[in-house]
């Protein structure tokens, strides 16, 4: 049964947020609140935080005082029952990942009890390193259940909360790796704290909050979308589900036999326009002029996952929290005539990547949208000399 919002009791707490946020929230203060933290949904928190974002708070604001927050609301959430996701469902999966993610820290906490740092650096090197893989897991949510869950309703555009949390929880085991490799062990005692705070703390504001506000949601079909999407981006510590082959055969697959595209120099059939985007080397994806995404190119070497859940989304909703002022500034900029491109060149992976955009105008010069295309441009700066066509050989 979806959860009931009570609004008076959602105004009590994000009166009593703003005061912890201000710093004027002693004891006596907090402990008039007692009912309403006892009695709080995951559905009121969502709305709680979305509304802080709405008064012009930074989420990386919030995050100075979530902490604080979620503590008082776990009276509330914790007695909440909600229905558990079966296995091999999207949530499901999402729930093993945590599962596995959580043996995974204690078998390093184990590690960790023999305090012999210099004999096992090498093994916790490996053990942490690991934990990176737990990106997968985050990436599904900020593509597939995000971008759902927004369409969905307003309140949940308050999960870039939740998304500077998963940079937040990369940082501190790179923090930890780099504190091994270092040999710095007095900084790496207080990097393993906040890891394992950053890690089980965010595994639990899903299962508390995230996840049991999912659940009432969408319904079964809605489910086996996000997770058919859901192998765009891999899996975290576990094996991909077993029913990847039912999905794809019941995927539609589009029909070109009536379709062509005319211009005056030249046509192409569906298809023929979709294995010419499908084999340029350059990722693309179009915005429109109000900020939708419209369309993204699946190129056999993508540096940048996505899925269907991004179709409709607002650009600003597709961008880490730290990044998306930039993005916005640029294409008023392309609005209002200012530039037409902006390009950057950055290094994932060992890969040297370019990307652009390019503003789109009609032919009276009205600002239509943005192009985005990501090319991977290490082999191209390498280049040297010349070699003609004459040259080839096969």
């Amino acid at each position: 049964m979806a959860e009931m919002m009570n609004e008076d009791r959602v105004q009590r707490l994000l009166e009593l947020a703003m005061k912890i946020r201000s710093g004027q929230a002693d004891k006596e203060y907090i402990e008039s609140f007692n009912d309403d933290l006892e009695q709080v949904g995951p559905q009121e928190v969502m709305e709680i935080e979305f509304r802080q974002l709405n008064q012009g708070i930074e989420s990386t604001e919030v995050l100075t005082y979530l902490d604080k927050l979620i503590h008082l609301f776990h009276k509330g959430l914790s007695k909440k029952t909600w229905k558990e996701p079966e296995p091999g469902t999207f949530l499901g999966v999402l729930r093993a990942e945590n599962d596995e993610l959580r043996k995974r820290m204690q078998e390093i906490k184990q590690i960790l009890k023999k305090k012999n740092i210099s004999a096992d650096r090498p093994l916790l090197i490996d053990k942490i390193s690991a934990l990176m893989e737990i990106e997968k897991h985050y990436l599904k949510k900020e593509n597939i259940l995000f971008p759902y869950m927004e369409k969905k309703q307003d309140r949940f555009l308050g999960l870039s909360i939740m998304w500077e949390l998963h940079d937040v929880s990369k940082k501190s085991i790179q923090s930890v790796l780099a504190d091994l490799k270092d040999g710095d062990d007095q900084k790496l005692n207080s990097d393993i704290g906040k890891m394992f705070f950053n890690l089980i703390g965010l595994t639990q504001k899903e299962e508390w909050i995230l996840f049991p506000s999912a659940i009432e949601m969408f319904t079964e079909e809605e489910f086996q979308e996000m997770l058919h999407q859901s192998f765009e981006y891999g899996f975290s510590f576990i094996e991909a589900p077993a029913i990847m082959e039912e999905l794809e055969a019941k995927e539609t697959k589009p029909s070109w036999t009536e379709w062509s595209y005319q211009t005056d120099t030249g046509s192409l059939s569906y298809e023929q326009l979709t294995m010419l985007l499908s084999n340029l080397p350059i990722d693309l994806t179009l915005v429109d002029e109000n900020n939708k995404v419209r369309y993204f190119s699946k190129p056999k070497e993508r540096f940048f996952p996505r899925s269907a859940a991004a179709i409709g989304r607002d650009v600003s909703q597709c961008h880490p929290p730290q990044s998306v002022g930039k993005v916005l500034e640029i294409l008023e900029s392309f609005r209002r005539g200012e530039k037409d491109i902006a390009r950057f060149w950055i290094r994932i992976k060992g890969r040297l990547l370019l990307i652009q955009y390019f503003a789109l105008r009609d032919t009276k010069g009205d600002y239509k949208g943005v192009l985005e295309a990501s090319q991977d441009i290490t082999e191209i700066q390498e280049l040297e000399g010349e070699s003609r066509l004459v040259d080839w050989k096969n």
